[in-house]
C-alpha cells in the first residue's frame, strides 16, 4: 500500500481506512481539496482510495498520512 503513495508520503505516518464512502483523494481531479480525517487527536489526510465495491462487502479502500504542522498541509493540498 505504501509502495503506491508518493516517494515523500511513504515516510510518514499513515492509516489505512475502510468506507462505504468514498473519500476525496489528493489525486482526485473533481475534488477541490482532499478529505481530512481525525484519529487520536491527529488529522490525516486522503491520499489514496481503492474503490473494491465490485466486491462481496461493497467498500472503498483509503490510505491516509498524517499532517504534521500546517507547512505540512499547505504542501500536501
Amino acid at each position: 500500500e505504501l509502495l503506491k503513495l508518493s516517494e515523500g508520503q511513504r515516510s510518514k505516518e499513515a492509516i489505512t481506512v475502510y468506507t462505504k464512502d468514498k473519500l476525496c483523494s489528493i489525486d482526485d481531479r473533481n475534488a477541490k481539496r482532499p478529505d481530512h480525517l481525525e484519529w487520536r487527536g491527529h488529522t490525516f489526510q486522503v491520499q489514496m482510495v481503492e474503490d473494491r465495491t465490485g466486491t462481496d462487502i461493497n467498500h472503498y479502500k483509503t490510505v491516509a498520512v498524517k499532517i504534521e504542522n500546517q507547512s505540512d498541509q499547505r504542501k500536501l493540498s
